[in-house]
């Protein structure tokens, strides 16, 4: 500041000094809008950052999800499948729907011929195709003994609990005679034709080759129309108990369901209508199944909620620990 403008403020006019409200009482003037709360404000905010908000949203999702998920799920950690192990999800309402969701559904890449009618051969037996969709096809033409011969490469999406098919189980006379009555009460079909290895080129490990095949591969030998020959046993010598329920299509009454395994008798069994049978209800698994056969829907329902309350309760110690 120079010495002008000091002469200048040391010479201010009486006048300019003036009361702004001499009687009045001066009050502050109110709010036009409400008060708010801390929390309030504090909301406000949280409203407008967005990633907050999603966050928000999915840590709900995953604590309902924690709490109710093992409650509604019909199996629990001790339930455990050893045939439908790491199987994708399923639901079989769904997958009759055909828009490829819960659907159990794997891809099988280069399948040859003899898989692919082995694939066909536990459709037509069970009436559960297990093949979704041919997604790509290869044909090979070669010569063999002065003659064309063609082979096809396929890849096919297929359904993995429907592909079990038939398999190989022992049961005790008085369990044999109880599937038998699920079956005539339900009209599900659990046991199925047995079938000699003699009349399949020696195959005794693969319950699913019911037709006749022309070698140990397991090669189909089809009729003139291009049909499956059936090569179920009638052999009653071999018959290891009386079958009375029901029977597949074409069965005369002749072929026999079981054969005797010291004490037992040893049956040809669709597994997935076997799983109904043990179970009550059909294969249900949202999320699929793990390694060991249990289901993954439950499992991550416990164990989100581990999770949250091992964060719940690190937050409180670091809280407690904070504000001491």
């Amino acid at each position: 500041m120079n010495m002008n403008q000091n002469i200048e403020y040391e010479h201010i006019p009486a006048e300019k000094f003036e009361f702004a409200q001499l009687d009045a009482k001066l009050h502050d003037q109110k709010f036009e809008t409400k008060n708010r709360s801390y929390f309030a404000d504090a909301l406000i905010r949280f409203k407008k950052n967005k990633s907050s908000v999603v966050a928000a949203y999915i840590i709900g999702f995953l604590i309902l999800f924690s709490i109710f998920a093992p409650m509604i799920s019909p199996y629990t950690m001790d339930d455990r499948d050893t045939v439908y192990t790491n199987a994708p999800p399923f639901i079989e309402s769904i997958a009759n729907m055909g828009i490829g969701l819960f659907d159990g559904a794997v891809v099988h890449e280069s399948q040859n011929d003899i898989q692919y009618n082995y694939w066909r051969g536990i459709g037509e037996e069970t009436g559960m195709n297990p093949i979704i969709r041919i997604l790509n096809t290869t044909t090979t033409v070669s010569m063999y003994r002065g003659q064309e011969r063609e082979s096809h490469s396929y890849r096919l999406e297929t359904n993995k609990y429907y592909e079990t098919g038939v398999v190989y189980r022992v049961f005790s006379y008085d369990e044999f005679e109880k599937i038998q009555q699920f079956q005539n009460e339900t009209g599900i079909q659990v046991i199925y034709p047995y079938v000699e290895p003699d009349a399949i080129q020696g195959i005794w490990d693969n319950p699913n080759i019911w037709y006749q095949v022309s070698d140990s591969r397991g090669t189909a030998v089809m009729d003139e129309n291009g049909n499956f020959i059936p090569a179920y046993s009638t052999n009653k010598a071999i018959e290891g108990a009386e079958y009375n329920s029901l029977r597949i299509e074409g069965d005369d009454g002749s072929y026999i369901y079981s054969v005797r395994r010291s004490g037992a008798v040893q049956c040809r069994v669709c597994y997935y209508n076997y799983y109904i049978y043990t179970n009550g209800h059909e294969p249900f698994y949202i999320f699929g199944t793990n390694t060991l056969g249990q289901v993954l829907f439950a499992g991550i329902g416990i164990g989100s909620r581990f999770s949250l309350i091992f964060a719940i309760v690190v937050s409180a110690i670091n809280l407690t620990i904070g504000a001491i």
